[in-house]
């Protein structure tokens, strides 16, 4: 929880954002396979790994490119998920 407050606001979104996907996908299929638990499983450690990634961008400086890096997989994930559907 601690980790979370000392993030910067584009990392803060995006783990928002992330967060929220992950527990759509969990919601969406209650009845979750082996082979789903793993997903979701990769899917959140990829999401804290870009969240700190964010975060180190913003810190180094890079605060234009981490807001862009902070939206840019979310958008392509939800126009993948319209297009599934």
């Amino acid at each position: 929880m601690y980790v979370f407050l000392e993030l910067c606001s584009q990392a803060k979104i995006y783990a928002a954002i992330g967060i929220l996907i992950l527990m759509y996908l969990t919601i969406k299929n209650p009845e979750n396979s082996r082979y789903d638990i793993i997903m979701l499983v990769v899917k959140a450690a990829i999401m804290i790994a870009f969240t700190f990634g964010i975060n180190k961008l913003c810190t180094t400086g890079y605060k234009y490119f981490a807001w862009i890096m902070a939206f840019v997989p979310h958008i392509i994930a939800c126009l993948v998920l319209i297009n599934y559907n």
